[in-house]
């Protein structure tokens, strides 16, 4: 028997058939939010607005927009849920911190949490479940880790515990602090890093699903001042700091999390998120660990066959822990 989230969420076949109707409700009925934080910084948020005290909060992976979760607010429309989307500074439509606004940067990765911290607050929420993809799932365990309250609890797509790359971690490790740490050339592109570009379907490595590629980057070349390109040095710098206080970390969790992780992922290592989740599955009886064989890292833009094992499983444990 099919779940709930199963039945609500939309097929391939589904997506291009209601396209136009998925325009019509995010641009009629989704709330857009400009916030000024005390630095000066204008830091972005999207609403599905509802009466109802069952808030999902939600943080992107880099370099993504709100429209990319237009699908997914369209498919929850009619749940009692109110849905909030929060990209804090250089990501969406909050400030970018470059002049060239392509560098996706950051001096100190605190600064992140601290964005989320002050949107919910201007946003009044003030108890609610959290869900994050990628980069946001590295944002929200530092949130969970130290911000008071914490999430009630938090299902992570795909996350961002380590980079995926074929170096010792030693190397990759030196090169990051060292080359992060430089003036000037820690606001460079590190080698891999560019400004956005498309890549043909067949060539990447986020998707397997060519319709949900394709609706995602036909919305960039439509709004190309929306795009970010790669990361600079310190921006891998900020994360790996994060990621290493984390790794290394003497703590439990003290909420349920579910992580839900990418078999075939080729931006971020599985096997390192995979043996964090292990060595803190016990630290409360609501922790879960899924990996989704053969799936790319866009878990939530993935082909049915993936995306069918991820999304309805990380929605149906933030409302029944199971």
């Amino acid at each position: 028997m099919s779940s709930h989230y199963e039945e609500l969420l939309l097929s391939d076949t589904q997506l291009k058939e209601q396209q136009a109707n998925i325009e019509e409700f995010y641009d009629k009925n989704i709330i857009k939010h400009q916030i000024k934080n005390p630095q000066g910084l204008i830091l972005s948020a999207v609403e599905l607005a509802k009466n109802s005290d069952d808030c999902l909060v939600i943080i992107p992976g880099r370099g993504e927009i709100a429209h990319k979760y237009a699908e997914l607010l369209y498919s929850l429309r009619n749940e009692n849920k109110r849905i909030v989307i929060l990209f804090v500074r250089g990501q969406g439509q909050s400030s970018r911190l470059l002049p060239d606004k392509q560098r996706c940067h950051i001096d100190k990765f605190c600064y992140f949490r601290e964005d989320i911290s002050f949107l919910l607050k201007k946003l009044n929420i003030k108890s609610y479940k959290l869900l994050a993809f990628s980069l946001g799932s590295l944002i929200s365990l530092d949130v969970i880790l130290n911000s008071d309250p914490p999430p009630l609890k938090a299902a992570l797509l795909a996350p961002y515990i380590y980079p995926y790359f074929p170096l010792p971690r030693f190397i990759l490790s030196s090169l990051i602090m060292i080359l992060g740490s430089l003036p000037f050339i820690n606001k460079c592109y590190t080698p891999h890093g560019k400004n956005y570009k498309r890549v043909p379907f067949d060539s990447n490595y986020h998707s397997h699903s060519e319709t949900r590629f394709n609706y995602y980057h036909d919305y960039y070349a439509l709004h190309k001042n929306l795009t970010i390109g790669g990361p600079t040095w310190r921006f891998l710098r900020e994360a790996y700091i994060c990621q290493k206080n984390i790794l290394k970390g003497q703590f439990k969790f003290k909420i349920p999390v579910m992580a839900i992780l990418s078999g075939a992922d080729k931006v971020v290592s599985t096997d390192i998120a995979r043996k964090f989740f292990l060595k803190h599955l016990n630290d409360n009886k609501g922790m879960n660990l899924i990996t989704v064989d053969n799936a790319y890292h866009d878990l939530l833009n993935e082909a049915d066959q993936y995306r069918i094992q991820s999304l309805p499983q990380a929605l149906n444990f933030l409302d029944n822990g199971v």
